[in-house]
This record gives C-alpha cells, sequence and structure tokens, in this order.
C-alpha cells in the first residue's frame, strides 16, 4: 500500500503483531509446562544467590529493582534446572507485574526439616484471597494479555514442580503493601527428582 496506508491499516497490523507475540509466548510457555518435571540425570551444586544474580543477569533486571538476598541462602546439590524454572518465573512475575517507580525484590531462605523454604517476596500489591488457587490454574491470568506478556502457564509450571518433590507453594501478604511466594524444596537431591 506504500504510502496510502490508512491510520486504520496501521493500528490493524499492529494488533496483528501483538497477536503473534503472544501465541508465541503461549506456545513457548505450553512447551516449558509440557517439559516441567523432566529430572537431569544428576545433581549440580547449587549457590542459590549465584543463581538469583544470573536470572537477573539473563532477564536483564539488574538494575530495574532494589534487591535483597538474605545471607543465609544453601548451597546444596539438587536439580538445577527444575529450581532455576521456578526461580526465573517468580523472578520475572515479580518484576513484570509490579508497576512501583521503586521496585523492591527480597529472597530469603531458612531450613525446615527435610525442605528449604524459600521466599520471594516484592512490594506490588497482594493477590486477594479468593484469586490465590486461580493464578495456579493453567491460563488464568489476573491481568489483560494485551497488557503484559503473560500467558497463564508460568505459575502453573512453578507449582507442577513444587509438587512433583512434595513441596508446597502458597501465597502470603506482605507487611506494609506487597506479595510473597513461600516454596518448599527439598534439601537432597534425590527427593528433587520426584
Amino acid at each position: 500500500m506504500g504510502e496510502n496506508i490508512t491510520d486504520e491499516v496501521c493500528d490493524n497490523l499492529g494488533r496483528l503483531e501483538a497477536s503473534v507475540k503472544n501465541m508465541d509466548a503461549l506456545i513457548q510457555s505450553i512447551l516449558e509446562y509440557s517439559t516441567a518435571g523432566k529430572s537431569s540425570s544428576e545433581g549440580k551444586i547449587v549457590k542459590i544467590d549465584a543463581l538469583i544474580y544470573e536470572i537477573l543477569d539473563l532477564i536483564g533486571a539488574g538494575d530495574n529493582i532494589d534487591l535483597e538476598i538474605k545471607s543465609d541462602m544453601p548451597v546444596f546439590l539438587t536439580d538445577s534446572i527444575k529450581l532455576s524454572q521456578i526461580f526465573s518465573n517468580l523472578i520475572s512475575n515479580a518484576i513484570k507485574h509490579n508497576s512501583s517507580a521503586n521496585k523492591k525484590l527480597v529472597i530469603s531462605s531458612q531450613r525446615k526439616g527435610k525442605f528449604y523454604e524459600f521466599i520471594v517476596a516484592d512490594n506490588w500489591p497482594g493477590i486477594a484471597p479468593e484469586y490465590q488457587e486461580k493464578v495456579f490454574q493453567m491460563f488464568q491470568t489476573l491481568e489483560a494479555g494485551d497488557k503484559f506478556e503473560n500467558t497463564g502457564v508460568g505459575l502453573p509450571t512453578v507449582k507442577k514442580l513444587v509438587e512433583e518433590t512434595n513441596g508446597s507453594i502458597k501465597i502470603e501478604p506482605v507487611a506494609g503493601c506487597g506479595k510473597a511466594f513461600v516454596f518448599l524444596w527439598p534439601t537432597t537431591f534425590e527427593n528433587a527428582k520426584g
């Protein structure tokens, strides 16, 4: 159409491009979900604080967030692929859905028997109790799909990975303003293989 292209055609092409990107993200998310739970045959020593910095670097969010990693982060032999998927989803969600000018992310851990309890907390308003189970269901989102590249597959993937190791995940409010994803992960590789 060259220079004869109308505003309406430009608008439609923009929406088409956004739809294609959303469909690609959905396909990639479904592939990630379908491969979730595939254990690595060997465990790997994981230093949790280093893993968190790698994820922030990978998603390019290091400068966009005030990050606090508590000093009690474990170093242990585990299924690094699964654990990396979990942290990647939780961290990217915490950043993507936080529209605060001063984004804050606090990650902590403590040992609870045969599990580590990991807490990924941010300073964006929490999720209302009536939606806390919904966000762990496939294709369920609390935001419109055109607002974020959001497929509704990330948190179900996290839940699947955590529960395959007999762990659990829940959402808790953070004092003041914010929410935390709290999940239990086995302290040994054998238990993490699911």
